[in-house]
């Protein structure tokens, strides 16, 4: 005789489905607050109070030099360097804002989906066709849009390194980093996505055969 816990295992559908509903609400109001001070700020309604954040490579800036005994002998600076604009223009502040918007976006379109995958799973069961279509749909999010923000981060850095830098000053910056977890993670969710499509064909042909 089974008890009533056996005949329905606890899951954690339900909780991970309020986890990203309020997930999908908390990117939605952060968009939303970034947008509008983001415009009003554009349009000059009101100050940013802010830095802006621009990141320049340090073999860019002629001079670039520690104090004596800050660093040790044999020893330069590399990579990029930080620097923040306390009187950014509206330009600039856009640019820097770009960045944001579009994480914000990424995953507020990922949290919804997931949030119609399990609720799919909660109502339809988890082997259906319904749950294997959201998990593509996620896991194509999370290739094609992680690539997508990644080049609009590395544009965006490379516009704002032309702003901070004389009129006169030749070439531009550009730095590229591969999304590689995002990737795998997509990859990942569209493997998941094939495994519970083939279940459901496979129990469609046995279920066809009774």
């Amino acid at each position: 005789m089974t008890t009533p816990s056996e005949q329905h295992p606890k899951t954690w559908l339900g909780p991970l489905e309020a986890v990203a509903r309020l997930a999908t609400l908390g990117c939605g109001l952060l968009l939303a607050m970034l947008v509008l001070l983001g415009g009003a700020t554009v349009t000059g309604l009101i100050p940013y109070a802010l830095g802006v954040e621009a990141h320049v490579p340090a073999s860019q800036i002629d001079g670039l030099r520690a104090d004596p005994g800050a660093l040790a002998p044999g020893v330069a600076f590399d990579g990029d360097v930080g620097l923040t604009l306390t009187g950014a223009t509206s330009g600039q502040v856009a640019l820097s804002m770009l960045p944001t918007v579009s994480a914000l976006l990424f995953v507020l379109a990922g949290a919804t989906i997931l949030r119609q995958a399990l609720r799919s799973a909660m109502v339809e069961g988890p082997f259906t066709i319904g749950v294997a279509d959201r998990l593509r749909r996620l896991g194509q999010l999370a290739v094609i849009g992680g690539l997508v923000h990644a080049l609009i981060v590395t544009v965006t850095d490379a516009l704002l390194f032309t702003t901070v830098l004389p009129s006169g000053h030749d070439g531009i910056a550009w730095s590229f980093n591969f999304p590689a977890p995002t990737i795998v993670f997509g990859f990942g969710m569209l493997a998941v996505s094939e495994i519970v499509r083939h279940g459901v064909h496979l129990r469609e042909e046995v279920e066809g055969t009774v």
